[in-house]
């Protein structure tokens, strides 16, 4: 029998967001919470309470992945499609899309459209924002 023991805490203002995801079952069906406020274990269940209240529970026997994604902060200035974080959308953040998609690096924004993949179409909505004249500031989640 496997014991998993897990020890965190996460410290953030009252604008912070971050997101809780729960992977469950042999079809990896996946859960988002956002807006986390905290999370316990018990009697076999992850419980999740958002900032609202509300609660929802899992099964711990059918989680087979969780992991945390810091969403965004209320003071998050950054430019949409500025994958690389050096205040600039350009080619350097297609160069940074690509090397995360081949493994040799890791960016917190590659996932420029937000559909939970880093690929082609995230190169394109990069395309798009530099063809347009520019990005917006902003977090990746407006």
């Amino acid at each position: 029998m496997a014991v998993m023991v897990m020890f965190f805490a996460i410290t953030a203002s009252a604008d912070d967001e971050f997101g809780l995801y729960i992977v469950t079952g042999t079809d990896s069906t996946t859960t988002t919470v956002s807006t986390l406020q905290k999370i316990t274990f018990s009697n076999g269940n992850v419980v999740v309470q958002t900032k609202d209240g509300a609660t929802s529970s899992t099964a711990m026997a059918s989680v087979t992945k969780m992991y945390f994604d810091y969403i965004k902060t209320s003071s998050d200035t950054r430019l949409k499609g500025d994958v690389n974080e050096d205040g600039n959308v350009d080619i350097s953040d297609i160069v940074a899309i690509i090397n995360q998609i081949a493994g040799t690096a890791t960016y917190r924004y590659a996932n420029v459209n937000e559909d939970d993949n880093v690929d082609i179409s995230d190169i394109v909505a990069v395309i798009n924002i530099i063809a347009s004249g520019g990005a917006d500031s902003g977090s990746d989640t407006e």
